[in-house]
């Protein structure tokens, strides 16, 4: 019952997050397609993805893929610790990763909701902009794949949020 609790929670939360997705922070805010594009001392910040961290990316699969009706829509190898998988939830995809990808990373190895992310053209310089508005930078800007680049923000209350760009990607 408690696990039927915390997944009615998870899609409740994932729900509205979800609805919430093409609304920009600050409304005013005109869609500028870099999230990190200032206009004034406002930034125009939207959710391109909520990623959770799994122990069992089997089960996990299974459960969002074959129980929940998720549909994959890209499949991430990361080498020697399996692969991030994709999953389009409406207006915002879902991302699972094996836990093994931030082993051993203080503030971003815990399995559960590990972050919520937003797309940018430029994380080096979101990340300066952040920065000098006094965003904790939990992670630098870093490519752990070709063509990826990343950087984490402390979001309060242990949410880890993300700065994401790849190469790869398709709109």
């Amino acid at each position: 019952m408690k696990k039927l609790t915390r997944l009615m929670i998870l899609i409740a939360v994932l729900s509205v997050l979800i609805l919430s997705a093409h609304t920009p922070i600050n409304p005013q805010m005109g869609s500028s397609p870099d999230p990190v594009g200032e206009e004034g001392d406002k930034m125009d910040m939207k959710i391109w993805k909520i990623a959770l961290l799994m122990n069992d990316m089997e089960k996990a699969e299974d459960l969002y893929v074959n129980k929940l009706g998720l549909k994959v829509v890209d499949r991430l190898d990361l080498g020697e610790i399996g692969e991030a998988i994709f999953l389009d939830a409406g207006n915002v995809n879902l991302e699972l990763i094996p836990a093994a990808a931030f082993e051993g990373v203080w503030g971003l190895d815990r399995p559960g909701v590990h972050h919520i992310s937003f797309k940018s053209e430029d994380v080096e310089g979101g990340t300066e902009v952040l920065r000098e508005k006094g965003v904790t930078v939990k992670k630098e800007p870093f490519q752990p794949l070709e063509g990826m680049t990343l950087a984490f923000f402390d979001g309060l209350d242990g949410v880890n949020l993300q700065l994401y760009r790849h190469d790869k990607e398709e709109e």
